[in-house]
């Protein structure tokens, strides 16, 4: 009979094989992740300040924008509220102008009232879906050109299936705000480069 032991720890390997980690990179994405989620709650709820902010060097300005704001105007659609509040805030603090609706039926609506410069629609909202809200703005000559973002939460086998219904892009939920923000501004530079083009 043989015993097999699997040692822990470092003490076991030679010194130069040994790799120092990044010691930011899970905290970076916890602090982001709470501050989000901190960040929902009423100003009320949230206690003072300093009993909300995490410490640890530059992670405390995570949520100091390192640019200047952005600017155009998001049609977002959530049938989620608190979801659709928190994006909504989010991108208002960055400098867009973002019209916030429950469901694929006012989107349109909403979109060929006042023509947005982006389009980020949640896949499962009724009346219709996201992939009904896609199809239509891709149906309508005067919309067909804006860029659309999808979100939802599923993997990588449903990002193509977006992807290749039509969208510009695609979020797996749960997303950080660095992430959607940057997903936001991208596409939205893509679309004004091929606008001059």
């Amino acid at each position: 009979m043989f015993t097999v032991t699997t040692p822990f720890g470092t003490a076991h390997l030679p010194w130069d094989r040994i790799g120092t980690a990044r010691p930011t990179a899970a905290g970076f994405r916890a602090h982001a992740y709470v501050e989000e989620v901190l960040s929902w709650l009423a100003p009320a709820d949230r206690g003072s300040s300093d009993d909300l902010r995490l410490s640890g060097s530059a992670l405390d300005d995570l949520d100091t924008p390192s640019r200047a704001p952005e600017s155009g105007r998001v049609l977002l659609a959530d049938d989620n509220a608190d979801m659709r509040e928190y994006v909504r805030r989010l991108l208002a603090d960055h400098g867009y102008e973002v019209d916030a609706v429950a469901d694929g039926e006012a989107a349109l609506a909403a979109a060929r009232r006042r023509m947005p410069d982006l389009v980020l629609a949640d896949v499962m909202m009724p009346v219709p879906d996201g992939f009904g809200l896609l199809r239509a703005l891709r149906a309508d000559p005067a919309l067909r050109d804006i860029p659309v973002l999808l979100s939802a939460r599923a993997g990588e086998e449903a990002r193509i299936e977006r992807i290749d219904a039509g969208a510009n892009d695609y979020l797996t939920k749960p997303f950080a705000a660095r992430e959607l923000l940057a997903r936001v501004t991208t596409n939205l530079q893509m679309a004004r480069i091929r606008r001059e083009a």
